[in-house]
């Protein structure tokens, strides 16, 4: 299966998604694990002008939303997954791939669809079973961080010949739909919108009983759940059939321009013209 093709757009928010090998639970959380993820993420947050609107950190998978305003996602999580990976590798004591493959990011077309996504990332531990309300996950999640409005400080070691550790911040941002101009005031509307997804959340499990915090902090990191749910990748976030059917035309035209001028590009033409929000690719060798 090709890889799905980025669409750089720096107007336009994306969900991402990164899972670690074979869903096993390495991001298991203790104070360690969680402080160290602060201050990965608030580092290169900083470093590439990104900015977050929403995040949650799971012990297999972790989703962010965000903007990328200098084009520069894939320089974001090549840094953040790099340096997560090092670090609990080394905490670990184990060796090889932490992420099971290339992050998913996928644009959120429209401005509800901003909204559904903060929500699903908010609420994303109650929906798998784990904990009865975002507050009670002891792993890194966005959830007090948007109630408060706060910003948060996280230190980052950096390991070289003298170790040294800088103090980073940790930041979010207003979802633009909602057109706030502080957490503050959207916390106002949110909040109930919180509440109406995790009752819908509860009613959907018909009363069965969550994992529990305290069953959390005793999982093993090289366990891995009895069922791993995998789904093909989609080409964007959005509810909306008419806009997810738009979006896949719109992408399926520009991933055949993209391929035709990849071809001329690799076979030496390097004035093809590409597709607007995309990279050429490595030049590196002829195509069959």
């Amino acid at each position: 299966m090709p890889r799905p093709l980025r669409i750089n757009d720096p107007d336009k928010l994306q969900l991402v998604t990164v899972r670690t090998q074979a869903a096993q639970l390495l991001l298991r959380p203790d104070r360690w694990v969680n402080e160290m993820i602060g201050g990965v993420l608030a580092r290169y947050q900083e470093m590439y002008g990104i900015e977050i609107y929403a995040y949650t950190f799971l012990s297999n998978h972790y989703h962010i939303l965000l903007r990328a305003p200098r084009c520069n996602l894939w320089q974001f999580e090549q840094a953040l997954n790099r340096e997560i990976a090092r670090r609990i590798n080394f905490y670990l004591k184990r060796e090889g791939t932490l992420w099971g493959r290339r992050y998913d990011a996928q644009i959120v077309v429209e401005d509800a669809d901003q909204i559904e996504a903060l929500l699903y990332i908010v609420c994303n531990a109650t929906g798998h079973g784990l904990v009865s309300h975002p507050q009670q996950w002891p792993g890194m999640h966005s959830y007090d961080q948007l109630r408060t409005g706060k910003e948060l400080t996280y230190r980052f070691d950096i390991y070289s010949s003298k170790e040294e550790t800088a103090l980073h911040t940790l930041k979010l941002s207003p979802l633009p739909a909602l057109g706030c101009t502080s957490l503050t005031e959207q916390w106002e509307v949110l909040q109930n919108e919180i509440l109406k997804r995790l009752r819908k959340l509860h009613e959907a499990r018909e009363n069965k009983s969550f994992l529990g915090k305290a069953r959390i902090l005793k999982q093993k990191p090289f366990a891995r759940p009895k069922k791993i749910k995998r789904s093909p990748r989609p080409v964007c976030y959005t509810k909306s059939l008419i806009a997810l059917h738009w979006f896949r035309r719109f992408y399926k035209q520009l991933r055949t321009t993209y391929i035709e001028a990849s071809y001329r590009y690799r076979c030496g033409e390097l004035s093809a013209s590409f597709p607007p929000l995309t990279f050429p690719p490595p030049a590196h060798y002829v195509p069959n």
